[in-house]
């Protein structure tokens, strides 16, 4: 078992000091931010069905539509998958409709 007398002889005093200042407590006590930005920074596809583009979600722009929130590469992505979107919940409807 490593004792401070001991890590203080094996490491520089540098490292000594980062060692010394961890806390356990600060990882338990901030696991829901933690969590929150690697869910936030997932890869992503572009929204738009003729792109295949991946990137993390913070580069990615956001769009609401209907309701749900859709991202995309660009803003011709954006355009183009907007129109994608509407044009198959329209169809959607309409065939729910006829049923």
């Amino acid at each position: 078992m490593l004792t401070w007398n001991k890590i203080k002889l094996i490491f520089s005093k540098e490292i000594y000091i980062l060692i010394s200042e961890y806390d356990v407590a600060h990882r338990i006590n901030n696991r829901k931010v933690l969590t929150d930005v690697l869910v936030e920074m997932r890869m992503t596809l572009c929204e738009n069905p003729d792109c295949e583009v991946s990137y993390e979600k913070y580069w990615m722009i956001p769009k609401s539509i209907l309701y749900n929130t859709h991202y995309f590469c660009s803003d011709y992505c954006c355009y183009l998958g907007e129109d994608e979107i509407r044009y198959y919940w329209r169809k959607m409807r309409r065939n729910s409709l006829h049923v």
